[in-house]
C-alpha cells in the first residue's frame, strides 16, 4: 500500500480553485438575476417615425426623417446604428442616410433627425419605401440588452406631386385692327410659377366663344418656360369674326400642356383657364388717327308755300370698312336772343357709306312760313337757324352702332 502525502502548497492551490469556482458561480447567479430583473422591468420605448417630403425641385426630392424615442424606463437607454435606405417600387435604391444615435436619459424623449436628397433619375416616383433599421437597448454595468428596430414605411410621392401648385394665370386681351370680316386681337398671358421647379408650357391654344357657345375666334402661342418662384409673359394675336360684336359676353378659353422635371423625372399636367372679356365697342375699333368726319351743308330757297331747305350731309370715311348710316335726322331750329324753337325735321334715308371715300346723303324739307312767325320778336325770318344732326353709323349685319350727333348755325340775314 502506498500513501500520498500532500504538501502545504498543493493544499493552497486547491483552496484557490475552490474559491474561484465559487466566485464564478456567484457571478453567474448574480448575472442571471440581473438579466431576469432586466427582462421584467424593461419597458419597450415608444418610437414615432415621421417621413416628410419638405421640398421637390427639378433635380431632387428632399426628404426629412424624424425618429422620436420616448424612454419610459427608470434607467438610460441607448439608440445606435440607425440606417435609412429608400427604395423605388422597382427595387432601385435612390437614397441612403445614417443617424449616429445616442443616449436617451431615463423618462425622457429624444429626437433624431436626418435629411436625404433623392434623385429618381427617371425611375417612378409614385411610391417610395423607406427601410429603417437600428438598435435600442440598455446598459447596466457589463449587462447589455438590445432590441432591434426594423421598420418599412411607404411614402406616396405621387400624392405630393399631385399637390404641386399649377401656375396662376391671368389673361388680358385688347382689340385693334378691324375689317369687314374680322377683328384682330392681341392676348397677353401672365403666368406665375409658385413651385420650386421650372414649368414648361407648350401648345397654348385659345378659342373665343360667345355666351351661346358659338366659336368666333382663335389663336395659338408657342409657349415657353416659367421659372420657379417667378413669372413669365406669353404674347400672341389672333382673329375674331366681326359678328362677335353682337355678343353680350365673350369668353376666352385657354388650354395648354405643362411639363416639369420633378426630382429628375418628367411629369406633365394639363392647364385650362377661362376668362371673360368685354365685348369691344365699335367706336373703339375705329383708328383714332383716322376719324370719321361729318359735314352738313344747307341751302334755302323761298317758295310760295314756305322756305325749302336742301340738306347735304357729307360723311368722310377714311377706314376700310363699309358702313351703314341709319336713322339720320336733321332738326332745324329757329334761334334768336337765346330762344330756340323747332321749325322742321328732316329724316334722311338709310344709306351705305363707302370705305375710304366721301358719301353724300341728301335731304329736302319745306319750312312753312307760319313756323317762322312763332318767335317772340315777330320778325319773318329769325337771325340764325340751328341745324342738329342725329343718327347712327354701323357695319352692315352688326347690332352695334356709333352714335353721331353734331350741329351748326346758319345766318338767315339774306332773307331778312
Amino acid at each position: 500500500m502506498r500513501w500520498a502525502v500532500r504538501t502545504s502548497g498543493e493544499n493552497m492551490k486547491g483552496k484557490i480553485v475552490i474559491i474561484l469556482i465559487s466566485m464564478i458561480t456567484i457571478i453567474n447567479v448574480t448575472a442571471a438575476s440581473f438579466i431576469f430583473f432586466d427582462i421584467q422591468v424593461l419597458q419597450t420605448p415608444v418610437t414615432t417615425i415621421n417621413i416628410d417630403v419638405i421640398e421637390i425641385n427639378s433635380k431632387e426630392a428632399i426628404i426629412e426623417t424624424t425618429i422620436d424615442v420616448s424612454n419610459q424606463n427608470n434607467f438610460e437607454l441607448i439608440a445606435k446604428n440607425f440606417e435609412i435606405t429608400m427604395i423605388t417600387p422597382e427595387g432601385k435604391k435612390v437614397g441612403h442616410a445614417i443617424i449616429e444615435g445616442g443616449n436617451i436619459p431615463a423618462n425622457e424623449n429624444k429626437t433624431f433627425v436626418t435629411v436625404a436628397h433623392i434623385a429618381f433619375n427617371g425611375s417612378s416616383p409614385k411610391m417610395l419605401t423607406s427601410k429603417i433599421t437600428g438598435v435600442l437597448g440598455l446598459c447596466i454595468g457589463f449587462i447589455h440588452k438590445t432590441i432591434p428596430l426594423s421598420v418599412d414605411i411607404i411614402t406616396s410621392i405621387e400624392k405630393v406631386i399631385e399637390q404641386v401648385s399649377p401656375p396662376s394665370i391671368q389673361i388680358t386681351a385688347d382689340f385693334s385692327d378691324i375689317t369687314q370680316e374680322r377683328i384682330r386681337f392681341n392676348v397677353s398671358i401672365d403666368a406665375y410659377n409658385p413651385n420650386t421647379f421650372n414649368i414648361h408650357v407648350r401648345n397654348i391654344s385659345m378659342t373665343v366663344e360667345t355666351e351661346t357657345g358659338k366659336k368666333v375666334g382663335n389663336l395659338s402661342i408657342i409657349g415657353g418656360v416659367i421659372p420657379y418662384k417667378n413669372s413669365a409673359e406669353f404674347i400672341g394675336n389672333g382673329k375674331m369674326l366681326i359678328e362677335a360684336l353682337n355678343a353680350k359676353t365673350l369668353f376666352i378659353n385657354m388650354s395648354a400642356t405643362a411639363g416639369a422635371e420633378i426630382a429628375g423625372v418628367n411629369e406633365s399636367m394639363n392647364l385650362s383657364v377661362e376668362t371673360i372679356v368685354k365685348v369691344p365697342d365699335l367706336s373703339e375699333l375705329i383708328p383714332p388717327d383716322s376719324p370719321i368726319d361729318l359735314i352738313i351743308k344747307p341751302e334755302y330757297k323761298a317758295s310760295p308755300t314756305g322756305l325749302i331747305g336742301y340738306l347735304t350731309l357729307e360723311i368722310h370715311n377714311p377706314t376700310k370698312l363699309t358702313l351703314a348710316a341709319k336713322d339720320v335726322t336733321v332738326y332745324t331750329y329757329a334761334t334768336s336772343n337765346n330762344e330756340r324753337q323747332l321749325i322742321s325735321k328732316c329724316e334722311i334715308e338709310d344709306s351705305i357709306v363707302e370705305p375710304e371715300n366721301i358719301t353724300y346723303l341728301i335731304g329736302e324739307k319745306i319750312i312753312p312760313y307760319s313756323n317762322l312767325f312763332t318767335l317772340s320778336q315777330g320778325t319773318l325770318f329769325p337771325g340764325e337757324i340751328l341745324l342738329l344732326v342725329r343718327g347712327n353709323l354701323t357695319i352692315p349685319g352688326i347690332d352695334q352702332s356709333i352714335w353721331i350727333g353734331f350741329g351748326g348755325y346758319n345766318d338767315m340775314h339774306p332773307f331778312t
